[in-house]
């Protein structure tokens, strides 16, 4: 995705270039992930951009906020976050966080998608393939 210019923004907020960093403490925190925005989306900042947009009525037709495609917990956002790093944390470190796992590997191949506009055919292979078989 990197090479192709479509990468997301897996740091910062989109919409504020703000940092994101996993809240592990709150077990119902969340991050929005947008496609149309290109990333990560803090939730919080999205809904005083949307409250504010809607008291000015002049600044409500100017600011059009990115569509939120998923949400995302601590756990998830962190891999995502170290998907670009050097050494990735060993399975059997994550081994209780496996679906964390498989949605990430949905969120991106959904993004890739939205961006090149088709899926790829190996994806449905591997769909296909049972756990066990890795």
């Amino acid at each position: 995705m990197a090479i192709a210019g479509i990468a997301p923004e897996v740091q910062r907020c989109c919409l504020t270039q703000k940092a994101i960093a996993p809240n592990f403490s709150d077990s119902r925190w969340r991050v929005g992930f947008s496609f149309e925005g290109g990333g990560l989306v803090n939730l919080s900042t999205r809904e005083s951009f949307s409250q504010t947009a809607s008291e000015s009525l002049t600044n409500a037709a100017e600011i059009s906020l990115p569509k939120i495609d998923t949400k995302l917990g601590a756990c998830e956002l962190n891999i995502l976050q170290q998907l670009g790093s050097q050494d990735l944390p060993a399975i059997s470190e994550l081994s209780s966080e496996e679906m964390a796992w498989v949605k990430i590997e949905h969120l991106l191949r959904d993004y890739s998608k939205y961006h090149f506009g088709r899926s790829f055919r190996s994806a449905s292979l591997v769909d296909a393939l049972s756990p066990l078989e890795f």
